[in-house]
């Protein structure tokens, strides 16, 4: 599954940079991860395209196809703090781990 990350432990770190890398999961697993992230990490950064941008299996890597959009308010129960907004939307989270 292009999205199993169950087999991943990514916890205890001071920062995690999430940039570029959102919206080529599913939306609902894109969720998941992020969350799983916020609660086991101290800080996370975030930076996603603010306009859809359609994307495929460039270079044939099935892994760079855009799956969702995310317009900003996705991350508004994470009380995150806009960092920049131009062609990316960057965020900052505070964690609780």
């Amino acid at each position: 599954d292009i999205a199993d990350f169950s087999h991943l432990e990514i916890s205890g770190y001071d920062l995690v940079l999430m940039v570029d890398s959102l919206e080529h999961l599913e939306p609902a697993r894109g969720r998941e991860f992020l969350a799983g992230l916020v609660a086991r990490n101290k800080h996370v950064i975030v930076s996603v395209p603010v306009q859809y941008m359609p994307q495929g299996a460039a270079y044939g890597n099935e892994f760079e196809t855009h799956r969702t959009h995310y317009t900003g308010c996705e991350f508004d129960a994470h009380g995150p703090t806009v960092l920049h907004r131009d062609m990316c939307l960057t965020i900052s989270i505070k964690g609780r781990g």
